[in-house]
Formats: structure tokens, sequence, C-alpha cells
């Protein structure tokens, strides 16, 4: 870690030195960050105010932090990004830069200098150096797989240009651009959970953010047209990001990643109702149906058959001898969408592209997200049973040294 980060810098201070000619290095402190700030309007700044700027800044010696340092300044931006929220990445990122070290400052005036264009935008040094920041601090930071820290560092993907491929934003003119292909020669991840706990949505998410397809063991029609491409691959092919299960037996798959997706019981029992009675195709993955159609006996014992089930799926994942297992909660997911994104690009060992996550954040629901419905079917006694069924669950849960389930009474669905 020490020699990689005197390596950015040595790299960084000699193309700084090259710019235009000149054997100068743009030094900027901290006394300086008044001028540079006066000159910041609306997320650009002119050339001639970057010369400005440059003039004027002192005529030190830049001296090399050591690595610990760096680690320490790497990782307090990181975090400050992290907590930030989607929406405000780039001002909170401007905001730290100012009052950062020179060392960054540095990098950020080589990062404006190098654009070719008459007024410099924020939003592509800051995505550069947002990105390696990221990677940096991820890359000194232990992350939780499975409870297990992180020894990998982030892994390439190959992407099939002989396949087909699909637009998930094609009538957005910032994010048309952004594709989802096949891939080539991808280690398989399971997506596991219950029925209509998320993954489909899940999986529009994770396709938005990495640019592959993911797959499933179902090969459903309606998925495949509404661009689910990857439906009718599988996980042996090894071409797509992740294969969707419902159900596993035991050790089957005992080795493979799996990211474990874990919904409120009541609700996805409720929504896999739905999903029986409705008959269309092309509904069924978004339907929502009259309060009058649960109150039959054939809901009853469907739910108690559900409950048990809901249960086993989640059981045996956490049973089987599984090194790498990532449980993802449906109620966070809902309720901070990028931050748990960016946990399951961690545990799949893919380098977050911060552009493409931005188009998932304005496109956050997809086509196919299902329904929600606060209506609340069940008696005392199967509410009761739910309960019980949670308190079995977490226990697993924390047994194997994983986050306890959610608070479920905080959620509305």
């Amino acid at each position: 870690l020490c020699l990689a980060l005197q390596d950015r810098l040595e790299k960084v201070e000699k193309e700084v030195q090259s710019l235009k000619g000149e054997n100068l290095a743009l030094k900027l402190v901290l006394e300086e960050k008044k001028t540079f700030a006066s000159v910041v309007k609306d997320g650009e700044v002119e050339v001639d105010s970057w010369k400005v700027v440059a003039a004027s800044a002192t005529k030190c010696t830049l001296k090399r932090h050591s690595a610990v340092d760096l680690n320490n300044r790497f990782s307090t931006l990181s975090d400050e990004i992290r907590d930030c929220g989607q929406t405000r990445v780039m001002s909170t990122v401007i905001k730290t830069v100012l009052l950062l070290a020179p060392a960054y400052v540095y990098l950020y005036i080589n990062a404006v200098y190098s654009l070719k264009s008459s007024h410099l935008h924020y939003r592509e040094p800051l995505t550069d150096l947002v990105s390696q920041m990221q990677e940096t601090s991820t890359a000194v930071q232990n992350s939780t797989n499975g409870g297990h820290p992180s020894t990998s560092v982030y892994r390439a993907l190959e992407i099939d240009h002989t396949k087909a491929s699909h637009s998930l934003w094609s009538e957005d003119a910032q994010c048309s651009k952004f594709l989802v292909n096949f891939g080539k020669n991808i280690e398989g991840t399971l997506l596991l959970s219950f029925p209509r706990s998320g993954n489909t949505w899940t999986r529009y998410l994770l396709e938005g953010a990495t640019g592959i397809f993911t797959s499933s063991v179902f090969n459903d029609p309606s998925l495949t047209k509404a661009g689910f491409l990857g439906e009718v691959s599988s996980l042996s092919h090894n071409n797509t990001i992740v294969t969707k299960y419902h159900f596993l037996q035991k050790n089957h798959h005992a080795t493979d990643p799996c990211i474990l997706l874990i919904r409120n019981p009541i609700r996805a029992i409720a929504s896999l109702w739905a999903f029986k009675i409705v008959t269309s195709w092309d509904v069924k993955h978004v339907a929502v149906i009259d309060n009058s159609r649960y109150n039959t006996s054939e809901f009853r014992n469907f739910y108690q058959n559900m409950l048990n089930r809901w249960m086993d799926v989640i059981r045996n994942a956490l049973e089987n001898s599984r090194l790498r297992l990532l449980p993802m909660y449906y109620e966070q997911l809902r309720e901070d969408p990028i931050k748990e994104v960016r946990r399951m690009l961690n545990f799949l060992r893919l380098k977050p592209n911060e552009e493409r996550l931005v188009c998932v954040a304005r496109h956050i629901t997809g086509k196919m997200k299902g329904g929600q419905k606060k209506f609340n079917p069940y008696t005392k006694n199967e509410m009761n049973q739910a309960q019980e069924a949670v308190k079995i669950v977490n226990n697993l849960l924390v047994k194997r040294g994983l986050p306890p389930l959610p608070d479920y009474s905080k959620y509305e669905n």
C-alpha cells in the first residue's frame, strides 16, 4: 500500500510538471483556499479563473506525506462521500476537497488542467477523484463477506460483444449510453430469496450498476420481454453477474458466493398470493389485488405453508458451508438503494461506476418493481407465528456472525 501511494504521487507530479511544456509544479496550500473557493460558481470554473488561482498560489515545496497519513485522509473522504447520499455526492466532495491538505488539491488541479474545453465542469474530474479515493479506501478497509474480511481486489469484467445488449434508459439523454451486456468467464454468484422478496428489482439495480445481465433458473418470458435478456441463461454459463434462485437443496451450490435477500415474511407472502392469483404474465410481477381476495380459507392454508417455506429458504442458505455469504434486507434496500447496491458491488468485488450509479438513482424503480400494499390480511395468531419465525431466522443470522434482521415494525410494507 505504501509503495502504491508513493507511486501515485510520483505519477501525478510528473503529469503536472509536463503541462504545457513547462517544468512548473502548481502548488496550492490551505491558506489559499479562500481564493480558490471565491471562483467556484454553480459547478463551473473558467480557465482564466484557474490561471488566477494558480498564479496566486503559494510557491512552496509540497512535502510528501506518509502512507499512514494518506490512508487516513482517503478513508475520511470516502466515509463522507458514502454518507452524503446519492443526490449530494458532488457538492460534498467539492466542499471536502477545499478543506483537505495540499496533496489532494494538487491532484485536483492536475485533473482540471487535463480537460480541453473553455469551461471546466466539476463532474468529470470529481468522478475520477471519487473513484480513486473510494478504491484506495476500500482496499485498506475490511468489508463483510459472510463475516470474513475481504482479501481480494476489484476484478475486471469481460464483455461478450457478439451477443445482444439492452438499454435500460434509452429515453434519458445522459444515461442512454450505458448498456447492459453479457459477460465472459464470470464467477457465478447466487441471488437467493424467498419469492416476492425483491429479487427482480435487485437484479435491475445490479444490471444498471454493473452493465452485466443477470440470469435465472426460471426462464420467465415476461422478464425476457421486459429486457432481462439474461433470463434464458444460467449460473453454469458464466456470462451473468448473479443468478436468481428461490430455493436451494441443502449443500447445493454450497461453495458458490451467495447474496441472500430477505424480506419481512408477512409482506412477502401477501405479495406472493397476489402473484399466484393474477393470471396474466404481463402484469404478474407488478399487480396489486383487492383486499377481499385475501379473505379466504385458501389464503389461510397458503400462509401456513409459505411461512415454513420462508424459514427453509433462509435456514438452508445459512446452514450450508458457504464461505462467502452476504445477507441483504429488502426493507433497507428500499430505504437506501444506492448504499445497499454499493454493498453488493463490494461483495462482488466490482469497482463502483459513479456515473452509472447516478443513472440508477434517477431511475430507481425500473419497470418490474412490484406494487406495494399496506393492507394487513393476517389474524392475530398468524402475526404471532410470523414473529416466531422471524426470531428463529434472526438467531441463525446472529449465530453465523451476520447482522440481525431489521425491526419490521418500523416499515409499513
